[in-house]
């Protein structure tokens, strides 16, 4: 039999991403997900909980996945080696980075991480970039986060689940991340 009669189109294949395969599994074991504002927060328990998991380690969801370079803002100094820092800002989403994970949900984040004035100077705003790192927790006021964003305050943002306003499916956010280590990637545009 010939290969090339078994090739699917480019634009037909549908790339493979952890985080959809994930959430698919989610929503495949929690079907009544989407019925109402306990089931949904359900939902939501139980993305924080897969996304914990890999506290202090690299984490598989979002290596794969387009970010948008969105901003960024001087760290404040409160130790010496916060001199010479930024937060950065990197935006997931169907509008944001371009990239629908399904049809049957929407999909949306963002992804904090401080870097070094050297290393901001090399990002392009607005671009694409695959982002690396290791996943210190979604944003939140605990010591043990440490993460504060340049106006002195704290942000709490963990994944919740609410109706998309394109029809009658979940709209997962998945709160802020944040990554210490980050490494990126730009994608080149084609």
């Amino acid at each position: 039999m010939n290969n090339a009669s078994k090739q699917v189109p480019q634009h037909e294949q549908q790339e493979k991403y952890a985080l959809r395969e994930m959430l698919d599994s989610c929503l495949q074991a929690q079907p009544n997900a989407n019925n109402n504002d306990v089931t949904r927060s359900i939902l939501a328990d139980t993305l924080k909980s897969k996304f914990q998991c890999f506290r202090g380690h690299s984490l598989p969801y979002i290596e794969d996945l387009p970010f948008q370079y969105e901003m960024c803002l001087k760290y404040p100094q409160t130790l010496e080696t916060d001199i010479e820092k930024y937060v950065v800002k990197f935006g997931f989403g169907d509008v944001t980075s371009k990239c629908e994970l399904s049809d049957k949900y929407e999909t949306t984040f963002q992804v904090f991480a401080i870097l070094d004035k050297e290393t901001v100077a090399t990002l392009v705003d607005g671009a694409l970039y695959h982002i690396k790192g290791t996943f210190r927790d979604f944003a939140n006021n605990s010591a043990e986060t440490g993460f504060k964003l340049p106006s002195g305050k704290c942000l709490v943002d963990y994944p919740s689940v609410g109706v998309s306003a394109f029809g009658d499916k979940p709209f997962i956010d998945m709160g802020t991340l944040v990554i210490d280590s980050l490494s990126f990637t730009q994608i080149k545009q084609q």
